[in-house]
């Protein structure tokens, strides 16, 4: 009989090679205890084998959609980590298809009104000239939703920072309640914008849904996705976030 076949292992270096990141990163997810190496050789050097450099490749992936190491380590350890993982990257397809589609859109748009002057001169009667498509390419309700909230916040932080330093140096505290008062009040309003615009995929049932609000905030978050409980299968997991905007038609028997 055929001797058993030897797996194939890979050293840090081939690891970080196909996974296109630094020797020192694939040494530090080992210290963080994510993806340990198969084994070490008699040299001691750090050797994986296939399901080792596929954790990594998923490693990478997760990280591209911004979620954080220890989201990403709640991920791994759980069993049906393919499924969040796939949830992820079937919304960000979803997305990037949109793009694609006002983009491809857009682009006719434009060969017709340059072919359209070259031809005769001015641009074809029929073109759409409105400039709103091109503005307004990947700009969700809640991609809109997250911008005011940056830049809100960073506004915020100036005033408050501002008439703090006025109280100090002046003695006069007035205008850092009213600040403080106003901030507040901005800030409610951002959060309950979000709260209406986001949706959250579950990746065990493909439900889009929206949770309550006590778990909505007090959920883990990436940018990309947060832990919450699917209000239609019960599984707690990694849920990608969208836009209500992208899922219009979805019933949330939660929703206010």
């Amino acid at each position: 009989m055929p001797k058993e076949e030897i797996k194939k292992l890979f050293t840090t270096g081939e690891i970080a090679e196909r996974c296109e990141v630094s020797v020192r990163t694939v040494q530090y997810y080992d210290e963080k205890g994510i993806v340990h190496p198969t084994k070490r050789s008699e040299g001691g050097r750090r050797l994986y084998d296939e399901v080792a450099l596929e954790q990594m490749q998923s490693i990478c992936l997760l990280k591209a959609l911004g979620l954080s190491l220890k989201a990403i380590r709640g991920i791994l350890e759980n069993p049906q980590n393919h499924e969040a993982l796939l949830c992820l990257l079937e919304e960000q397809e979803k997305a990037l298809s949109v793009e694609i589609s006002k983009s491809s859109s857009i682009l006719k748009n434009l060969h017709a009104a340059i072919r359209g002057i070259k031809e005769n001169g001015h641009l074809p009667e029929d073109i759409e000239t409105s400039m709103d498509p091109i503005m307004e390419t990947g700009k969700t309700k809640l991609y809109r939703t997250k911008r005011r909230m940056l830049i809100e916040g960073v506004v915020a932080d100036i005033i408050c920072i501002g008439t703090l330093i006025y109280g100090i140096l002046v003695g006069q505290w007035l205008p850092l309640v009213c600040s403080l008062a106003l901030i507040v009040i901005i800030c409610a309003e951002l959060v309950r914008e979000y709260y209406q615009d986001a949706r959250f995929v579950c990746p065990h049932c493909h439900t889009v849904f929206q949770p309550n609000w006590t778990s909505l905030f007090v959920s883990a978050h990436t940018p990309k996705a947060r832990k919450l409980t699917c209000t239609n299968c019960g599984e707690k997991n990694w849920c990608a976030e969208v836009s209500v905007d992208r899922h219009e038609t979805t019933d949330d028997p939660t929703r206010a």
